[in-house]
């Protein structure tokens, strides 16, 4: 062999193992950003700095390879749909930040289509999810302890004090998905004897955390997830008697427990009074409101207020549309409490008009046939969540949900191939 032959070889093997360690780092630098995330919001931008240094750095080192991924590229276009609402704004202040707050529907798309050259081991950012996850939570009991031993100190935002308890539930059910993936595919680390106490674990903290839509969704997840195991052992009989005595369990588990079964008598009483006549309903409640009320009053008043501008009243002015809809429908105090609507799909629809509402609806669609075609039943249940808790909650409206649905929605669209589906 010449000596000219012998350098290109080594020289070869040389930038090979540059592109494997890339490879093999990158993960926990992701993993890495969503502790920062998790742990200490207030540094996400830190971290996402650190996550642009690091891509600068395999650049250099020609480790870096750059594929844009046209399914990302609705996030941008949500975004770019706030930037045309600004032209209609009364107040540049709150359009420019809902701008700020919600650049990370430009930014990770951009940063995701810069990834290592080597293949990338994705379950090593799911551990650092996990882990940071669980440190989180031991911090929440922590404060909750601080707090003082009565029970109120354990629950709700209380309980979940650095990120809004549907969040913080919405985090662990995403947890839970994988875990329970993790442990279907016997990946390593994801044996019963590890995955169980963050199982157990985790299912307190989000009964505490006191979400209805969480733990309806943690429910459904969980019934899912028994019939799938029945099938397995038992077939087509144990699924049949599992589709009927689960549900029936799941809704004893509901009407038993305290706290829960309050909120559930008082969402199944409003509601079958809400629909004799939504209007009478909302004119009938008076101030202080529960949570459920809160929704039943601001869901009617956003509706309202979208079918009267179907165009869209603009980013930034949808507290004054809003609370004049509220003022018509005697609620004066919550106009003054300057709610949001408690629903993302409301929010859109009021803020961007018809146009905006029907592109986030079909931008689920879209997100959730990638996830089924691909089989990739974590991504899956990343969009179910975001799209069932977008229904009680505007999701979209605090970093906590923008940083973390855009962030994994974009991981998965890029990442997805064998790694979600291989054997270890």
């Amino acid at each position: 062999m010449s000596t000219n032959s012998t350098t290109f070889i080594q020289t070869s093997e040389g930038k090979m193992s540059i592109q494997s360690k890339i490879a093999s780092i990158y993960p926990h630098i992701l993993g890495l950003f969503t502790a920062v995330f998790l742990l200490i919001p207030h540094f996400t931008t830190m971290a996402i700095l650190g996550w642009i240094v690091f891509l600068l750095l395999s650049g250099i080192l020609k480790s870096l390879k750059f594929s844009w991924n046209w399914n990302s590229s609705l996030w941008i276009l949500l975004y770019l749909l706030y930037v045309v609402g600004t032209i209609a704004t009364f107040h540049s202040d709150i359009a420019g930040k809902y701008l700020e707050y919600k650049l990370s529907f430009v930014i990770f798309p951009i940063l995701f289509s810069f990834h290592p050259k080597a293949k990338i081991e994705i379950r090593t950012t799911y551990l650092w999810f996990i882990g940071a996850l669980t440190a989180l939570t031991f911090m929440n009991f922590f404060h909750s302890f601080q707090c003082g031993n009565e029970i109120s100190c354990f629950l709700s935002s209380q309980f979940s004090y650095s990120h809004h308890p549907t969040y913080f539930s919405a985090f662990h059910f995403f947890a839970i998905s994988i875990v329970l993936f993790g442990y279907i595919k016997k990946w390593k680390y994801f044996s019963l004897y590890w995955i169980l106490p963050f199982l157990i674990v985790s299912i307190v903290s989000q009964m505490l955390a006191l979400s209805l839509a969480g733990i309806l969704l943690l429910g459904l997840l969980a019934i899912c997830f028994l019939l799938y195991k029945i099938y397995c052992k038992w077939g087509r009989v144990g699924l049949l008697i599992g589709v009927i005595g689960l549900p029936l369990l799941f809704f004893v588990f509901i009407s038993r427990t305290p706290q829960i079964a309050y909120d559930y008598q008082a969402a199944k009483t409003y509601s079958k009074e809400y629909v004799t006549s939504p209007t009478e309903f909302v004119k009938s409640r008076t101030y202080p409101f529960s949570g459920t009320e809160v929704r039943l009053v601001m869901w009617t008043a956003a509706f309202q207020t979208m079918m009267k501008y179907p165009l869209g009243v603009g980013t930034g002015n949808l507290d004054d549309y809003l609370g004049e809809q509220l003022w018509e429908l005697d609620q004066k105090n919550l106009a003054i409490e300057n709610y949001n609507p408690h629903n993302q799909f409301l929010q859109l629809g009021i803020e961007l008009g018809i146009i905006g509402f029907v592109f986030f609806v079909l931008m689920f669609f879209f997100f959730a046939r990638i996830a089924w075609k691909r089989k990739d039943y974590i991504f899956l249940l990343l969009i179910l969540s975001l799209f069932f808790n977008s229904l009680f909650e505007s999701m979209l409206q605090r970093q906590s949900g923008i940083v973390f649905y855009t962030f994994w929605i974009c991981f998965f669209l890029q990442f997805f191939n064998r790694e979600t589906q291989d054997e270890p």
